[in-house]
């Protein structure tokens, strides 16, 4: 079905080699692909139930299955509510200058819950809209920090720092606003990356994700590190991250 429909009508998001989104009804898309995980439904859910919907809109999880026809390489359908709206990708940020200090309030948002401490061996979010779970193994994280940091002799280890949620993929292109009424709260899409993570990680990501966009990066990093009042310990370690990141493309470890 989701083939006949995609060829009529064509995509409303995704890629054409990769996670496809379709309007099924005035109401109804389904995001459809093997990048699409129980993972990513379970957290999106979580986020629904939780977030405070005056300050972030997330689409409503209906259902999630996956084909499992291909055990090794399973395709997932994430059937969620349509949000008509124009995406901020496509907005001038000389124009919309309230853009960056609203999305700065999301991510303040988000990890204004924090889920549990670092002392657990997992941390779990449990779905009630979904089958799927997704979880955090901080020991293993520390493991796969610490390979990469020992091209700097560094090491870090995560156990007292409290897990929030991070979307970590804060790109305009996965931020919608509404069609009639830009004071409506921001809609944040493509929960694919998200997962339980000390709130430094949010940030630190907000480099990585937008070097070609300076205007977008530089002040939202600068109105999120006001509204967070990050330590000078979370800012070290984000220098930390910046070298796990420059390690993971610059060398083909084993294990990774």
């Amino acid at each position: 079905m989701c083939r006949r429909i995609e060829k009529e009508l064509g995509l409303i998001g995704g890629l054409n080699e990769g996670d496809r989104v379709i309007q099924l009804s005035d109401g109804i898309v389904v995001k459809y692909g093997h990048g699409v995980t129980p993972t990513e439904a379970a957290t999106q859910a979580f986020a629904y139930r939780h977030v405070d919907r005056s300050l972030v809109r997330v689409p409503r999880v209906y259902r999630f299955f996956q084909d499992r026809c291909d055990v090794s390489w399973p395709k997932g359908y994430l059937f969620m509510e349509y949000v008509p709206s124009r995406n901020l990708k496509d907005l001038y940020l000389s124009i919309h200058k309230e853009i960056i200090p609203r999305v700065a309030s999301i991510i303040y948002t988000l990890v204004k819950f924090p889920v549990v401490r670092c002392q657990a061996q997992w941390a779990v979010v449990s779905s009630e809209d979904t089958d799927g779970t997704t979880c955090s193994c901080i020991s293993d994280t520390n493991s796969w920090l610490n390979k990469r940091l020992t091209v700097r002799n560094e090491s870090t280890d995560l156990t007292p720092y409290l897990l929030v949620l991070c979307h970590v993929d804060l790109c305009r292109r996965n931020m919608i606003l509404d069609l009639e009424d830009d004071s409506m709260p921001i809609g944040l899409v493509d929960w694919g990356h998200a997962e339980l993570f000390p709130l430094f990680f949010e940030i630190t990501t907000i480099s990585c994700l937008n070097p070609y966009e300076v205007q977008y990066q530089d002040f939202l990093l600068q109105a999120a590190e006001m509204l967070l009042h990050l330590t000078e310990d979370e800012k070290r370690l984000m220098k930390l991250m910046q070298i796990v990141r420059a390690a993971s493309l610059r060398h083909l470890l084993s294990g990774c």
